[in-house]
Parts: C-alpha cells; structure tokens; sequence
C-alpha cells in the first residue's frame, strides 16, 4: 500500500490560502498560520494521530512481512534562489512569490519530512519483536526531496521541475510539475462547480482541489521513485 499523510495535519490548506493565493486585503496572516503549523508538528498528536494510522493500515492487512506500507512525504514546491519570481503571485493580487516566502515554505516541508521521518522510525521501533517485521520493516517511509543516486548525492525528485527555477517565470509552465492555481491543463467543464439543481450542493472545482499537487509529469516521476523502493526493499524468497 502507498500513502501520503501529515501534510492536513499541519494545515496545509490554510497554508496555501494564507501564503499563497489569499488576497492580501482579506484579513488573516501568513507568519501566524507558518508559527500554528510548526506548533501543530512538534506536537505529540501529531506522532499520536499518524501511529494511529498505521495501526489501522496495519490491522487490515495480512501479518505477513510481504505486505507493506510506503509512505512518501512532500516535495518542496520550490526553486527559492531565482529572483526571476519575486514579483510573481498565482492571481492578480496575491501574496508576491519573494525569495522570502519561498525559502519559509520550502523550510516548512524540509521540517514537516524531518518530523514524518521521526515519526515512522519510531513506529518502526515499537514493532521489533514481531516476527512479520524480523526480516525487515514492513513500513517504509520515502523522503522525495533526500533521495540519494548511484554517487552516493542527495537530490530531490522534482529539482528542476518546482515553480519559480531559472529561467521559468511562468508558475503554469509544462516544465512545472505541480499544478497550480487554475492550471490551463486541469480546468474541467462548468457542469463539475456548479450548484446542482436539485441537491444545491456546491462541489469544489477540480481546479482548486488539486493546486499544488503534482501533475502526471509529476506522478511519472513518483511512480519510477516508488518502482526503485519496491525493488530494494521488497521481501526476497516466498
């Protein structure tokens, strides 16, 4: 099984509406909601919540080392030595993409998969004894930014590919591979936001829902990632 979890435990959302695509007019501030995530992670409930979740995970599958739980963690979103996105914002009058901003952001997910990391060892450490995780652990937890290649060199994922690298001042280019606000490529038709008739519930466009997330290049990537982890540590023999 493959997840991603503890990014909504901090408040991504209210992350990305404070510091990226809120008006600057409307109340609410950006280094407060930054200081209530960092709370939020160093918080016990946040190892509490997710251990919770592996255990749920865990007791739903077969006590069998074959059957294991990949956890991949965040991706910065992005390049945060360009000067070419000071200027930028994902709207007319949103927050503006500083080197500031973007290096408080980045910061944030490099603590957020330091915590995750944490977090999944120390669930690790209260299995040993367990004969399903004696030949090895049945939970691996993949940091996408701290990859490391055949010369022994960290690297991360989507290098090269985060909003605002060198030379790409369009936060919509193809060569990013997070979708962001309102993306040419993930606009759908009007039928999915609207109201419907007869229930008068609101759906979320998709275009909202998925800002920030990756795009099939994105995916493409994590995908090859997560076939290279299966290959070293799944199980050998029967």
């Amino acid at each position: 099984m493959v997840m991603t979890l503890g990014g909504n435990d901090i408040g991504f959302s209210d992350i990305a509406i404070e510091c990226l695509v809120k008006a600057q007019y409307f109340p609410g501030d950006c280094d407060q909601t930054l200081a209530k995530a960092k709370v939020l992670l160093a918080a016990t409930r946040f190892e509490t919540d997710i251990h919770a979740v592996y255990d749920q995970i865990f007791a739903k599958m077969k006590d069998d080392r074959h059957y294991q739980l990949y956890h991949i963690f965040y991706h910065r979103f992005f390049n945060a030595d360009t000067p070419e996105c000071d200027r930028k914002t994902f709207a007319l009058v949103n927050p503006r993409l500083t080197r500031t901003l973007r290096g408080k952001l980045n910061s944030l997910a490099d603590a957020l998969n330091t915590r995750l990391e944490q977090v999944a060892q120390n669930y690790i450490l209260k299995q040993q004894g367990k004969v399903s995780w004696s030949q090895g652990s049945r939970l691996i937890p993949i940091n996408p930014d701290r990859l490391t290649n055949g010369n022994g060199e960290t690297y991360g994922l989507f290098d090269g590919h985060r909003f605002c690298e060198p030379g790409v001042t369009n936060l919509r280019d193809p060569s990013v591979w997070f979708f962001a606000t309102i993306a040419k490529d993930s606009l759908q038709t009007r039928e999915d936001y609207v109201p419907h008739s007869r229930t008068r519930q609101f759906v979320v466009p998709e275009f909202a829902t998925q800002s920030f997330h990756p795009r099939s290049a994105g995916f493409r990537a994590v995908k090859r990632m997560l076939q290279e982890s299966l290959q070293q540590n799944r199980p050998a023999g029967g």
